[in-house]
């Protein structure tokens, strides 16, 4: 499953939930204004008009109530949509850390091992496709190190090879030398 993919999924998922519980919110909203109907608000607003000396203070504390009751439902509108948009960023968070910030991590502790000398270890192929790209890219970089390393290690076998090879016939040298030395020695006392 793609990284876009992933990601689209957690939004749209977390659309769902945010239209769910903010149509459930806005629902209750408006059940709560069209509770008693219309005629039953003016019938109680008319009623508390009568039985009132002032009706001035019972139309303004009848507003500031309706005005208060709006209020309190756009404060909850708020907090869920506040809420809303903390869901869907954890859910983002999360998708991103599973989808892109651990399989880099596995990477670079792939490519520090490799750099610090365990030339079998390979890096693991887990991610979205790209970074499982990264991965076959560094894991071929390895075997060709690694063959690099092999190769290097051939030549300086043949160059060992090749120097006890020069020790041996420089030892070969002296020791024939020592004996022409000997041998002139040898002549030039027979000669006297």
């Amino acid at each position: 499953m793609g990284l876009r993919f992933q990601l689209l999924a957690a939004v749209t998922l977390a659309v769902v939930l945010a239209l769910l519980l903010g149509g459930s919110v806005l629902e209750r909203i408006r059940f709560e204004e069209r509770r008693g109907g219309i005629e039953a608000r003016v019938d109680r607003l008319l009623e508390a008009l009568d039985e009132a000396n002032a009706p001035r203070e019972v139309l303004l504390e009848y507003f500031r109530a309706d005005e208060a009751k709006r209020e309190e439902g756009r404060a909850i509108v708020r907090f869920y949509a506040l809420l809303t948009g903390a869901v869907l960023l954890f859910v983002l968070y999360v998708l991103l850390t599973l989808a892109i910030v651990r399989p880099i991590e596995r990477l670079k502790r792939a490519a520090d091992r490799l750099e610090f000398g365990r030339r079998e270890h390979r890096a693991p192929l887990v991610g979205p496709r790209e970074i499982r790209a990264l991965a076959e890219s560094m894991n071929a970089m390895a075997a060709r190190k690694e063959e690099a390393f092999q190769a290097l290690e051939e030549k300086l076998e043949e160059v060992e090879r090749a120097q006890a090879a020069l020790v041996e016939a420089r030892d070969q040298l002296i020791r024939s030398e020592k004996l022409a030395s000997l041998g002139r020695l040898s002549a030039g006392i027979a000669h006297e």
